[in-house]
């Protein structure tokens, strides 16, 4: 989004704490550690072994959470716990 001038800042639009990339959303973004969980099997994938992973789960997960980063976008609030 950052690299299309559509947003101001490259930060994850979820956790705003590093690069939105996609290595940082399928490997380490905290605001998706329960879906990556669910989908991938882990909570905290190494970039490493993101390439092992199945394309079928990496797709699933990719577009669950398309849903979520299309209602950032469009302005939705979306409210997530964050641990401390």
């Amino acid at each position: 989004m950052f690299n299309l001038k559509l947003q101001d800042t490259d930060l994850c639009r979820l956790c705003k704490e590093t690069a939105e990339t996609p290595l940082h959303l399928i490997c380490s973004c905290p605001a998706l550690m329960h879906k990556r969980s669910t989908l991938l099997g882990k909570y905290i994938i190494q970039p490493e072994y993101a390439k092992l992973l199945p394309a079928r789960k990496v797709l699933l997960f990719l577009a669950v959470n398309q849903c979520l980063l299309r209602d950032l976008d469009s302005g939705v609030t979306i409210y997530r716990s964050r641990s401390t």
